[in-house]
């Protein structure tokens, strides 16, 4: 058993009467039930009565508004409930997919990631797994980008990259400015020209 699965005191728990398989896969069936059972009825009572979310919270301090806003949206339809207690950068970008596109990807557990901006090379990556530079390179708003677009970010963050890396060289040797892609990159400031380097940088810019 892993370390991590252990309590803080680092000794397993003693089974319980009826613990198992079954009895936990129950368990958790019943669990997700009654949270789709919740959400129905909060919509119901937000429909019947507008301000029933502040009594809610009256009732149950423990309870915020976010926390009943995302349970509305369950029982809207809106969000999975398996995303309902999901945390974690790639699971708040899902949300924001229509339900069909979160119920796709919960059940693929896979996105497809890629890989060479040149070629379109791509691999299916778990969700856990992806990186905070891939969720943003896979999710745009409201939307799975296209292999295309992917490519464009890629290509886009590799050119940044190098005018970045072009830019931290000029500084090391004590230029003022470089011209990167036929633009202008002022690494010293105020900049002053000569004559000649004015010339130089306008048939650059031509």
């Amino acid at each position: 058993m892993s370390d991590s699965l252990l309590p803080p005191s680092g000794a397993a728990p003693a089974l319980q009467p009826g613990d198992s398989v079954e009895a936990f896969v129950r368990s958790l069936t019943a669990s997700a039930t009654a949270l789709q059972a919740a959400a129905a009825m909060l919509v119901r009572l937000c429909a019947a009565d507008p301000t029933v979310c502040d009594r809610i919270i009256a009732a149950a301090p423990s309870l915020t508004r976010a926390f009943l806003d995302r349970l509305r949206r369950v029982g809207l339809g809106m969000l999975h409930p398996e995303l309902f207690m999901a945390s974690g950068r790639v699971f708040r970008r899902i949300e924001q997919l229509s339900i069909d596109e979160q119920s796709r990807l919960l059940a693929a557990r896979t996105v497809e990631v890629v890989v060479d901006a040149e070629t379109g090379d791509f691999r299916r990556v778990p969700l856990e797994s992806l990186t905070a530079e891939q969720v943003d390179q896979v999710f745009g708003y409201k939307r799975v980008l296209s292999h295309d677009e992917q490519r464009a970010i890629l290509a886009r963050r590799a050119a940044e990259r190098a005018a970045e890396a072009g830019a931290e060289r000029a500084r090391a040797s004590g230029a003022a400015w470089r011209m990167v892609d036929g633009a202008l990159v002022v690494i010293r400031a105020p900049l002053t020209l000569t004559r000649a380097e004015a010339a130089r940088i306008f048939g650059f810019t031509a």
